[in-house]
């Protein structure tokens, strides 16, 4: 029978037996998931996403600029967007990653909705100025984070205590005709 058989299964079967062990706590994750998860997993979302930075960020902007969209709506739609899926793969390694809101991603669903999007200088911002500003702290993977300008500039440089590092900022506007 040689490899075929029984003892291709088995070796598909070992390697497949141990993700779960080797994944960290993302697989874990769905087993115990709350019903308002799963509820909204179903539909094809991920709920964490919808409740993280990027989206709230954008939804406070966008009300600042007179766009009416929630945080759920823009969640959902930059979702909608990702024709990659890294958020679902990622998640798998560790649920936090479905968190993520990559700055193309972001920038890209800004300029989809009609808004120049222009990086600039952080201490170049007035208050005046509408922005998003992404910023990290002292851990590479878990301490990042989207905040809007000009609605909570006082807490943007202490936002991660002394550890902050305000990576860039981006004034949005709407384009000009």
């Amino acid at each position: 029978m040689g490899f075929c058989g029984r003892n291709f299964i088995k070796f598909l079967l070992f390697p497949a037996a141990l993700v779960p062990f080797l994944s960290g706590c993302g697989l874990l994750f769905y087993l115990t998931e709350p019903h308002a998860h799963k509820e909204v997993r179903q539909a094809g979302y991920e709920l964490c996403h919808i409740e993280s930075c990027g989206p709230e960020a954008l939804a406070q902007v966008f009300k600042k600029l007179g766009i009416p969209k929630d945080r759920s709506q823009i969640g959902r739609e930059i979702q909608d967007q990702d024709h990659i899926h890294y958020r679902e793969v990622l998640s798998l390694v560790h649920h936090d990653f479905s968190r993520i809101t990559c700055p193309p991603e972001l920038l890209n669903y800004c300029r989809s909705q009609g808004l120049t999007v222009e990086k600039a200088p952080y201490k170049s911002l007035s208050d005046k100025d509408i922005a998003i500003i992404l910023m990290r702290g002292r851990n590479d993977i878990t301490d990042w984070h989207w905040i809007e300008w000009p609605n909570k500039k006082d807490a943007i440089e202490t936002f991660f205590g002394e550890d902050t590092k305000i990576l860039c900022a981006y004034r949005l506007s709407f384009k000009k005709a």
